[in-house]
């Protein structure tokens, strides 16, 4: 076990070793170096009573609940000040004990060959570059490691004639960790009951109820605090039915992603789709060939069982039914439910093929998985070069034209951003900061009369804008 835990730490610490030269990139000015909130122990008691974006400004209500990653970001502040190369450290570190917890689950379910592939896979799957390389997506890792030591502690705790509550109690105390860092961990109770009809083991009701009343008490609070249930900056309010089918799409998506990592990009759009669409179709297909593959296996292959349902259910949080996203899809939203498709493939291939050739072919994956990584990694560490890649899946995105000006602007390169502000607004002429952010680059760019037009007809204070240089944050990023 050993052996292969340090395994684990040598490969991820040499895959994402790029990572650390990367810098704040979207959200991370947000959540990190705007964010007033993580400066200072005595906001504390804030981060637990507040919207994750709260320390940003009153103007940029997230919708989220999520204190636990804050904390964390305050300690990395603490060591680090707003040195990106700290957090990024963080988010790998993150990550490696995700994987360790995932081969630590995947051998109480699979034996010892099966976990040691799924670590690795899971490890080094570029679909999870996203969540690595963007310090934004540090409550996936988190929740993440929370998921899994819990639902491996849960598995020791019940396997016995009578269940070690001591085991039990620190599952808990994961799952709460979990859930506190990001609400995909509504699901946990899915997974124990998940876990009991694929081994075909008795659930008692006192182990399965705290972890029911743990997720019903997250969403009280959250919507105590928060006033609601639903953030606010999601696409299609109040149409939970017509969301479902770009669900749909994105499994298909999801199981490309995971078959085939290329193409990978974080702007997907967040188009509605009609249920006749044929992507959205065959999305359905696949989601019902899953679930007949996880009654099939039951019988004699219960960890295949296992994993499809675990994959299923994660998915849960992400269908735009609740809570309600701004995007149909995102790769980062693979991070928890690939375990379970990774559990399945490992445990057949390691059934099914000798074991020396077995581990050749894993290698050669994982090195192939490596270099690809590597250039996801790379991507994520040039903000202009991130955002052009993702222009090239995405040209109608808005957000992503707006974002290239805003770079541009930064660099004092005046007619390019201007260029950049103009194409974002002709794509989505209702967003006002891409309207705010065109006025500035009109006075920017020497057009002031424009500028005083623009500001002008939609209200827009530009007094404080030098004419002549930029200010930091006096344009700022789509979210």
């Amino acid at each position: 076990m050993r052996a292969a835990l340090l395994c684990i730490a040598l490969v991820g610490l040499l895959m994402y070793a790029g990572s650390l030269d990367g810098t704040f990139i979207w959200d991370d000015d947000a959540l990190v170096a705007g964010n007033t909130l993580i400066k200072s122990w005595s906001n504390v008691g804030k981060i637990f009573s507040s919207d994750q974006g709260a320390g940003f400004g009153p103007g940029v209500p997230y919708g989220f609940y999520r204190p636990f990653t804050a904390l964390t970001f305050m300690l990395d502040y603490r060591l680090w000040g707003l040195n990106p190369w700290g957090y990024h450290l963080s988010a790998v570190l993150l990550h490696i004990l995700a994987a360790a917890g995932a081969y630590l689950l995947a051998r109480r379910l699979a034996g010892s060959q099966a976990a040691l592939f799924t670590g690795l896979l899971f490890l080094s799957h570029p679909v999870h570059t996203e969540t690595v390389s963007w310090i934004a997506c540090r409550g996936d890792l988190l929740a993440a490691v929370g998921v899994f030591f819990g639902m491996y502690l849960y598995t020791k705790a019940v396997d016995g004639e009578r269940p070690s509550w001591k085991l039990l109690s620190a599952a808990y105390a994961c799952a709460a960790a979990a859930l506190f860092s990001k609400e995909c961990a509504l699901v946990v109770p899915l997974y124990i009951i998940g876990y009991h009809f694929a081994f075909r083991k008795r659930l008692t009701w006192g182990c399965l109820a705290p972890f029911i009343a743990l997720s019903a008490g997250y969403l009280c609070l959250r919507i105590f605090l928060l006033k609601g249930m639903m953030p606010p900056h999601s696409f299609a309010d109040g149409v939970a039915f017509a969301r479902i089918p770009g669900f749909l799409r994105a499994l298909g998506i999801y199981l490309r992603l995971l078959v085939v990592p290329v193409h990978l990009h974080t702007e997907y759009g967040n188009l509605l789709y009609p249920w006749g669409d044929p992507s959205v179709l065959s999305g359905a297909a696949l989601l019902c060939a899953l679930l007949w593959c996880a009654f099939r296996s039951r019988a004699r292959h219960p960890v295949v069982t296992f994993g499809i349902l675990w994959f299923v259910a994660a998915l849960v949080p992400v269908t735009s039914i609740y809570p309600r996203n701004a995007f149909y899809m995102a790769e980062r939203w693979l991070y928890v439910p690939s375990f379970g498709l990774i559990l399945g493939v490992s445990y057949f291939l390691s059934r099914s093929f000798h074991a020396v050739a077995l581990r050749a072919a894993v290698c050669v994956v994982v090195a192939l998985f490596s270099a690809l990584v590597s250039m996801q990694v790379t991507r994520w560490s040039d903000p202009l070069a991130f955002y052009r890649w993702n222009m090239r899946f995405e040209p109608r995105s808005a957000r992503m034209h707006n974002n290239v000006g805003v770079i541009y602007a930064r660099g004092k390169r005046y007619q390019q951003a201007l260029a950049a502000f103009q194409e974002s607004v002709t794509l989505d002429p209702l967003d006002k900061s891409h309207i705010r952010n065109l006025a500035i680059g009109y006075r920017l760019a020497g057009d002031e009369q424009q500028s005083r037009c623009l500001a002008d007809a939609y209200g827009f204070d530009l007094s404080g804008i030098p004419r002549d240089s930029y200010e930091k944050n006096t344009v700022s990023e789509s979210h």
